[in-house]
């Protein structure tokens, strides 16, 4: 039983040792289509509204390849957008960030945020 474990532990770090994924950094909030100020009788749980931080974000701000903008919303930052999703660099702290959300029933990208 002892040799079973040690081959089955041995090949199943082998297994995992390639996964191309990667752990992530960020936040979600459940809401409806309007961030701010939704109607009544609107839906609360049809979006999700993603943050990512960290070197997914990072990363994902590398892939745009649209020129970065200065955005003065909130805190002077360069911002780049593909479609909805919009990533974000702070010079100052030399971090990143980008959101988008995600309309569950209709399988769409839409803005993260309304600023």
């Amino acid at each position: 039983m002892r040799v079973f474990l040690v081959f089955f532990l041995f090949f199943s770090i082998a297994c995992f040792a390639d996964d191309p994924f990667k752990e992530l950094n960020g936040q979600f909030h459940i809401s409806g289509k309007s961030v701010n100020d939704a109607p009544r009788n609107e839906s609360k749980d049809t979006h999700m509204y993603i943050r990512l931080n960290g070197e997914a974000a990072k990363k994902m701000y590398k892939m745009i390849k649209s020129e970065p903008i200065i955005n003065r919303c909130a805190v002077n930052h360069l911002s780049k957008f593909s479609g909805n999703i919009q990533c974000d660099y702070f010079e100052k702290t030399e971090k990143y960030s980008c959101q988008f959300s995600v309309d569950v029933k209709n399988s769409k990208i839409g803005l993260g945020s309304s600023c």
